[in-house]
């Protein structure tokens, strides 16, 4: 795994993240929405903003 660069891409449901190439291949479940995230981020705010179902701040 590699760290995204460019647009970033959370599930708003599930643990999963996508970089823009990947999003454009990927077969995640149609229901699901992803936030697009395009600026740098700080990651250990961005976890209490957008936990995956087992994490916690």
């Amino acid at each position: 795994m590699r760290r995204i660069v460019g647009k970033w891409y959370r599930c708003a449901y599930c643990a999963k993240d996508l970089c823009a190439d990947c999003e454009v291949f990927d077969t995640h479940d149609s229901t699901h929405v992803f936030f697009v995230i395009k600026a740098p981020v700080d990651m250990k705010a961005s976890r209490c903003v957008f936990p995956h179902p087992c994490e916690s701040c």
